[in-house]
């Protein structure tokens, strides 16, 4: 934080409001954020809207999703330093039950930020297998 890795021990305690609504395979995902922190200025406000496919083949998922975020950051000037960033992401992804606690996540996905700070102006491209354990308590 502050341009120095390790300067300070960020807190952030994240507050969301939102609306869901699935019709048949499809479901669509509202949400406002507001996310404040333990440091003068690190707060942070967004709006996210999600609109996710799903299509059953047998026991394997396959699911198409869409996100488009718009996040703003404050500053401890926030009228004159606040940093807005814009992130859309498009993610295909296969999920096989491997056993009733284990899924294989086969992952497709495209993100881009913009950003009014050029550091953050990039795109990233994630393609890979993930396993994913479920656990009850």
């Amino acid at each position: 934080h502050a341009g120095v890795f390790g300067a300070n021990l960020l807190t952030r305690h994240t507050l969301t409001a939102g609306l869901r609504r699935t019709i048949g395979d499809t479901s669509v995902d509202l949400s406002a954020v507001r996310a404040p922190t333990n440091i003068e200025g690190g707060d942070r406000s967004a709006l996210h809207l999600a609109v996710m496919q799903r299509w059953m083949a047998g026991r394997t998922s396959l699911q198409l999703r869409g996100d488009l975020e718009q996040r703003w950051y404050d500053r401890v000037a926030a009228a004159t330093q606040r940093r807005e960033v814009t992130r859309a992401r498009i993610r295909a992804r296969a999920v096989v039950p491997l056993d009733p606690m284990v899924d294989l996540q086969l992952t497709a996905q495209w993100e881009r930020h913009w950003s009014a700070d050029a550091a953050w102006d990039f795109s990233n491209f994630t393609i890979g297998p993930t396993l994913v354990a479920h656990f009850n308590f």
